[in-house]
């Protein structure tokens, strides 16, 4: 698989990533900069439903 020099190294790692952009890209006349900043802001709203789910999650305690 070839791999994009400009890419962040999340997406170069993620083989469905690389094959969406090589797909959509070209075809649709969708700018790279455009996808990977939806592709981050995704990333950041998962990461913070994440951390919000994590933080109201009651935690059982083992010693009750």
């Amino acid at each position: 698989m070839t791999k994009h020099p400009k890419l962040p190294s999340w997406v170069r790692n993620d083989p469905l990533v690389v094959t969406l952009l090589r797909w959509t890209s070209p075809r649709y006349g969708v700018r790279l900069s455009r996808i990977l900043e939806a592709a981050e802001a995704i990333v950041a709203r998962d990461n913070e439903a994440h951390r919000k789910l994590v933080k109201e999650t009651p935690r059982e305690n083992p010693t009750d």
